[in-house]
């Protein structure tokens, strides 16, 4: 069962791990201009702690050292959904949202996830270890592989086309829209 943590966000998205008993001081939030634009609890299993926060459109993610992965409301701090990624020590990137879903690479899966209801729609084992998150339209997944090639997916992960850069380097990043 997972134990307590508490994770407050302020309205400029600051972070901070603290116990459930304790809370940010509001006179040192008003001494900096800020205040509390909500605050929710995530459960941490002992030894585990947030290893990464991203935020992204609407969502607050909040990756654990366990690769559990929070998705928070970022307006209302409601969670959205919560789940196991990848085993711990496996690589997860950070999500991509496109058509309410978010979409990442966990492990060396593509995992989709429905921002409306929480759930998890596939997870796709791909053919090829992935350097970085996917990109997406409405053509194509887009995903730059550790073989220095971008790999052209459909929707079921299978490559459509792959190109490789001219100097043989590896891409670490894809940034992709339905006309480029």
């Amino acid at each position: 069962m997972r134990n307590f943590g508490l994770i407050c966000i302020t309205i400029v998205c600051l972070t901070f791990q603290i116990q459930a008993d304790a809370a940010i001081d509001a006179k040192l939030l008003k001494e900096a201009g800020l205040e509390t634009a909500w605050q929710s609890a995530v459960s941490l299993n002992p030894n585990e702690s947030v290893e990464r926060v991203t935020v992204l459109g609407d969502y607050l993610y909040i990756l654990t050292s366990s690769n559990y992965l929070f998705c928070l409301d970022r307006n209302s701090g409601k969670l959205v959904f919560g789940i196991s990624a990848a085993k711990a020590k496996l690589p997860v990137s950070e999500p991509v949202d496109f058509n309410n879903a978010a979409y990442m690479i966990a492990g060396n899966e593509l995992l989709a996830v429905d921002l409306r209801s929480g759930t998890e729609t596939y997870r796709k084992k791909l053919e090829y270890p992935a350097a970085a998150r996917p990109a997406i339209n409405d053509t194509y997944f887009y995903i730059a592989g550790m073989d220095k090639s971008l790999h052209a997916a459909d929707c079921n992960a299978h490559d459509i086309f792959k190109v490789n850069p001219d100097d043989k380097t590896t891409i670490t990043s894809v940034i992709i829209s339905d006309n480029s």
